[in-house]
């Protein structure tokens, strides 16, 4: 729930409590501490890991983007959010892939995040794609800036076109960056990246998270079949 100003007629002495004053309260207490929880600022709950809003939830403007997320498309891509199909809460996010050479989808990109907290902390996210032509590509980008926030590269942390049927959840660890001064990052969650051939389908994505595991022993980029109904 997106924070709400108590108002003076609200809190006038003599006046009874009410039901819709509790609950805005306790709005207010959740938004708090899903801003602590999130590392950062920003605005709403559902917050996952150290990225605010990552279950995809909450979107206080009305504007129909994620909040704390940019969203963009590839010429001819389009999205949405989806209140069918999702694997945490009530909603998902969509791209859609309509065809044609190097056309479609598109990527969701969180805020800046300290490097220093992102080092040897896994990224996770659950994701799904659909296709009747054509393969979508999926990939997780860091972009790299340094202590001013002036922007320095990118890193793809993982890519690929291979896809198990349904939801998946997808930890990528051993985490590491090209550029020395980097001090923040935004993460890109891409959705059918430009490919040579034209792809028809959709990539959902849905619980996106920087979660403080540790280092992690196993191979990056390890695929879950997840079935979130169960």
């Amino acid at each position: 729930m997106p924070y709400s100003a108590l108002t003076d007629s609200e809190i006038q002495p003599g006046e009874p409590i009410s039901q819709s004053l509790m609950q805005k309260i306790k709005g207010n207490f959740d938004n708090h501490e899903a801003r602590i929880a999130g590392g950062g600022g920003g605005a709403s709950a559902g917050a996952v890991g150290e990225i605010l809003n990552g279950s995809l939830e909450a979107d206080g403007d009305g504007d129909g983007v994620p909040d704390n997320f940019l969203v963009n498309y590839y010429p001819g891509g389009t999205g949405g959010y989806d209140t069918t199909d999702y694997a945490h809460g009530t909603k998902s996010w969509r791209f859609d892939l309509h065809g044609g050479a190097n056309t479609g989808g598109g990527y969701l990109e969180t805020d800046y995040i300290f490097a220093n907290r992102f080092f040897f902390k896994p990224i996770w996210l659950a994701y799904k794609t659909s296709a009747t032509s054509g393969t979508p590509r999926v990939q997780v980008v860091a972009r790299c800036f340094n202590k001013t926030k002036a922007y320095l590269g990118d890193v793809v942390l993982w890519n690929t076109a291979t896809h198990l049927s349904g939801w998946s959840l997808v930890v990528i660890h051993h985490i590491n960056s090209a550029y020395n001064d980097t001090e923040y990052v935004k993460l890109r969650f891409v959705g059918g990246a430009v490919d040579p051939a034209g792809v028809v389908g959709s990539v959902w994505f849905d619980a996106i998270g920087v979660e403080g595991y540790g280092a992690y022993s196993g191979d990056s980029g390890r695929l879950f079949r997840w079935n979130p109904a169960t």
